[in-house]
């Protein structure tokens, strides 16, 4: 039979034996609470059709349908057909015309519409365009058609909802329309090419992983996120990173504070299977097996890492063990380029001219080495995986009576979106190629640099001291820009893959 056979009769009816009312649970209570009784004038025999009490029927969309349609598109209504039992949901009675008159029990209005629609698709058996562009309509019929057990509506659906693309599911859409779909149901898992084709768009909308990390917005819909999306979000290659650290750090964050909190033993090793241990920095080769989520064999875990430290590939059974899995040692995904990481993560520390010149005339401690009289610092940054954050001291040397300036990089503690912390992790040198720090002066606010430190350093405390001259606190102006000091300090991470 052609797809649309039955289209000409929806909404029709002429030769519907069924009638359905869509009503919300509100409508359903309130006519539930106030049955009506009828008093017959006159006793009639006891009949099974008699005895059922009349009740008052609920307020909702009444429409005309056809048991061979709902029967053939729906698993729910096929069982409801079959019996005149009522259930907790509906309620078997006849209609004007003596047909079956069911009463389907949804949560809203918005499920009434949607309701509807899903009975419509059983009819046209293709999504009419007027639904096409409307993601949150289009999730709710993914529920009610899962609640019915309409797989083909269900298809088409949530086809429909995948096909919008990520221009169309931007993050704030998709963080309304992620807890209306039914996830966690075998259903959507039957739907493969359009469960590949949301999730390819989930990952477009979160494929920035700093960004997701340092944006609330973003990270609260990471969380949300579901484990069939999850798991194909961590093992995507269309990801692009500052560092193989920061899906860590995401993984991390979706288990403790998302949905990550339900996942099953076995969720959590194939999700942890997807991080491409072989890129990940030495400092998150030791903190793997701290992670409670970590469930992989301790041995397996310490020799993989010991390997990719040494810049050694395992493969699979090597030295007898047992395979690895292949997220581990897949390519190193798509690096965030260098001039966009340098802006979102370059340390700003800017000095007001007033906390300078009582630098300066703040008496002096009773120790030599305590010309330090004032402490500055920056707003912390997130960068692979790593929270740091610039300070500086201020003030004046004995032996030079000149404005010194001692400026560190240190690694601190630190707040994702909502509060979620960064892992805690020691002090990594070995996760930089190098760290640079400069300082604007003058007028132009031409850049002079401080110091470039390279790979290797003991801690990433990239100290510096420099003088501004023999400046009185009316001769400062000379060095400042728009009345402030500014110091700028900027760390390379270590690419991925890099050994």
């Amino acid at each position: 039979m052609a797809p649309g056979h039955y289209a000409s009769y929806w909404g029709v009816a002429d030769h519907a034996d069924v009638s359905l009312i869509l009503a919300t649970r509100a409508a359903v209570r309130a006519a539930g609470q106030k049955p009506a009784v009828s008093k017959p004038a006159k006793k009639k025999p006891k009949t099974a059709e008699s005895q059922a009490p009349s009740a008052a029927l609920p307020e909702g969309q009444q429409l005309p349908a056809h048991r061979l349609v709902l029967a053939a598109h729906s698993a729910y209504f096929r069982t409801l057909l079959a019996t005149d039992v009522p259930s907790s949901r509906t309620a078997a009675l006849k209609d004007a015309s003596g047909n079956k008159l069911l009463v389907v029990e949804l949560e809203d209005e918005e499920e009434v519409q949607a309701g509807e629609a899903v009975l419509q698709l059983m009819y046209v058996e293709e999504m009419p365009a007027a639904r096409h562009s409307n993601p949150a309509q289009l999730a709710v019929m993914c529920s009610v058609a899962d609640r019915w057990q309409a797989s083909s509506c269900l298809r088409l659906a949530f086809g429909a909802l995948a096909a919008l693309g990520a221009d169309a599911l931007s993050a704030e859409v998709l963080a309304d329309v992620l807890p209306r779909l039914p996830f966690g149901t075998s259903s959507l898992g039957d739907l493969a090419a359009e469960l590949n084709a949301f999730t390819a768009t989930v990952t477009t909308v979160l494929e920035d992983v700093h960004a997701v990390l340092t944006t609330p917005a973003l990270l609260r819909l990471l969380l949300a996120l579901p484990f069939e999306v999850m798991l194909a979000w961590a093992g995507s290659d269309g990801l692009v990173v500052d560092s193989e650290n920061s899906v860590v750090v995401a993984l991390d964050c979706w288990v403790r504070e998302g949905h990550g909190r339900a996942c099953s033993k076995e969720e959590l090793l194939q999700l942890s299977g997807r991080v491409r241990v072989l890129h990940l920095t030495p400092t998150y080769h030791l903190r793997l097996l701290d992670l409670p989520w970590w469930h992989h064999d301790a041995k397996a875990t310490q020799l993989f890492s010991l390997s990719a430290s040494l810049s050694l590939v395992p493969s699979s059974g090597w030295l007898g063990m047992t395979k690895f899995p292949d997220g581990w040692w897949a390519a190193p995904r798509k690096q965030l380029p260098a001039a966009t990481l340098q802006q979102r993560t370059t340390l700003a520390l800017d000095v007001p001219r007033a906390a300078l010149e009582a630098a300066l005339t703040k008496p002096k401690g009773p120790r030599s080495c305590s010309w330090y009289t004032k402490t500055f610092k920056s707003a912390p940054v997130y960068v692979a995986g790593h929270a740091l954050q610039l300070d500086a001291n201020a003030g004046e040397l004995e032996s030079n009576k000149g404005l010194h300036v001692s400026a560190a990089v240190h690694h601190v503690g630190f707040a994702l979106g909502d509060g979620l912390a960064v892992l805690p992790v020691a002090v990594e040198p070995m996760a930089w190629s190098s760290c640079a720090m400069s300082v604007l002066t003058g007028p132009t606010g031409a850049s002079r640099v401080m110091g470039t430190w390279g790979r290797g350093l003991a801690t990433l405390c990239c100290c510096s001291c420099f003088v501004l001259g023999k400046c009185s606190a009316a001769e400062l102006g000379q060095h400042l820009v728009g009345g402030h000091l500014r110091l700028r300090a900027t760390v390379q991470p270590m690419l991925n893959g890099q050994r």
